[in-house]
């Protein structure tokens, strides 16, 4: 019985064309973009309908973990690894909870992996009842439907008080924890929540209500946002078929999609009595301006990254949610635009890109520079210019890649069986 917050480790996924074929681990690789705090994206999620600020239980359905939290919800969320269940009592230690080995009604059952069953996870349990060497404990995510009751012993159990199980045999019950701090006036409280529901934790917040648009912040699941405002912007779906095309504008001005906020609003729809944003109020994005040089001498053209086309190049098949990226090093102070060698797939889908330059990678990318969506069609390349200059410091390290929004194929040189570079190039002026 597998149970906690698991996270996925980004994958690494290469094509020959038109036939698969394995390929060497070297320094460009297939990964989730805008990785941070454990694989944050706009994680799939399905919107049941909200509860406002009541909160909402931020652990997958029907997991082990999501079963104790709806039964001790006084618990913080626990991210990352640290929410594995086999490291609930050092998550719980770590926040000044009270563990020990001695059972307690309404205390938290914490099992190593091969106990009483126990998966690599570990596995928790919901103490219901103490009968002297033995406890009932209730339970999901371990062979019946969640809430089943079983009796086992609690020898070699590890323990987790506070609510009712006070703080632990024979003291006094804790103090209430002290209310969550309050979101800004003329805001409506609500939680982030269900990113967690596929393995993969957090919401990311942008700049615009658009996916490809600079990330500002991280949100997790349980944590309080304040919410100015409703817009729509772009869709954002979910595995189970659940879209919305309607953004929350926060109190720190940043959007994030409504499917991963507890809002009453069903799939797509508006949550009254929160109002609508102006639509043409939303901010664009926009580079830093150049700085002003007297008596500079005219812009010289430069090729910043250069990758030429070969008659032997490897093809990479890149899906929606993926990148494939290089790095470079700038050869003078703008980026204006460039070329990469993309190619659509011959299945009638969405084949746009999302092309940026990132002050890191490959497998996290860095801040964003400056992006650009274009259509792939056809296996000639896509040639790009970014809607604003981009102004870098020469010898800077950076990276191109390329975000599928639909999917597509990424061709880089035949270095020997090793990886080679992104066929393309990045142009600019010194």
């Amino acid at each position: 019985m597998t149970c906690g917050t698991r996270h996925r480790a980004g994958s690494q996924i290469t094509f020959s064309v038109p036939q698969p074929v394995e390929r060497a681990t070297g320094r460009v690789r297939l990964v989730t973009p805008g990785t941070a705090r454990g694989h944050a994206t706009n994680t799939y999620a399905s919107k049941r309908g909200g509860n406002g600020a009541a909160g909402a239980n931020p652990y997958p359905q029907g997991q082990c973990t999501w079963w104790v939290w709806s039964r001790r919800p006084d618990l913080p969320w626990f991210s990352g690894d640290s929410g594995n269940a086999k490291n609930w009592i050092s998550s719980a230690q770590a926040r000044g909870i009270p563990t020990g080995t001695a059972p307690v009604a309404g205390a938290v059952a914490v099992f190593q992996p091969g106990q009483y069953g126990a998966g690599g996870y570990g596995h928790v349990a919901y103490v219901e009842s103490v009968q002297g060497s033995n406890i009932v404990i209730s339970e999901a995510n371990a062979g019946g439907p969640p809430g089943s009751r079983r009796t086992i012993g609690s020898s070699g159990l590890r323990f987790i008080y506070g609510g009712q199980a006070g703080n632990g045999p024979g003291a006094a019950a804790p103090a209430p924890p002290p209310p969550p701090p309050p979101v800004p006036a003329g805001t409506f409280a609500h939680h982030v929540y269900h990113t967690c529901a596929n393995g993969e934790c957090g919401l990311r917040a942008h700049s615009i209500p658009s996916v490809s648009a600079p990330v500002t912040a991280i949100r997790n699941d349980g944590d309080v946002v304040g919410i100015v405002c409703q817009i729509t912007g772009d869709r954002v779906s979910g595995k189970d078929g659940s879209s919305s095309s309607v953004w929350d504008k926060l109190a720190d001005g940043s959007y994030a999609s409504d499917l991963y906020i507890d809002t009453s609003g069903t799939n797509g729809a508006f949550s009254p009595p929160i109002p609508r944003c102006a639509q043409a109020s939303v901010p664009q994005p926009a580079s830093p301006a150049p700085v002003p040089q007297p008596f500079a001498p005219a812009p010289v053209p430069v090729t910043h990254y250069n990758c030429g086309s070969t008659t032997n190049t490897l093809g990479h098949y890149v899906p929606a949610g993926k990148h494939w990226a290089n790095d470079f090093v700038a050869q003078g102070n703008v980026i204006s635009g460039g070329f990469l060698q993309l190619v659509a797939n011959t299945d009638g889908q969405d084949h746009r890109a999302a092309i940026g330059i990132y002050t890191g990678g490959p497998d996290t990318l860095g801040a964003v520079l400056g992006q650009v969506t274009v259509p792939v069609s056809g296996n000639g390349g896509m040639s790009f210019t970014f809607p604003q200059p981009i102004h870098v410091t020469p010898g800077q390290r950076l990276w191109v890649a390329a975000v599928g929004i639909g999917d597509f194929t990424a061709s880089d040189e035949d270095n020997g069986g090793t990886d080679g570079c992104f066929i393309g190039h990045v142009d600019g002026t010194r």
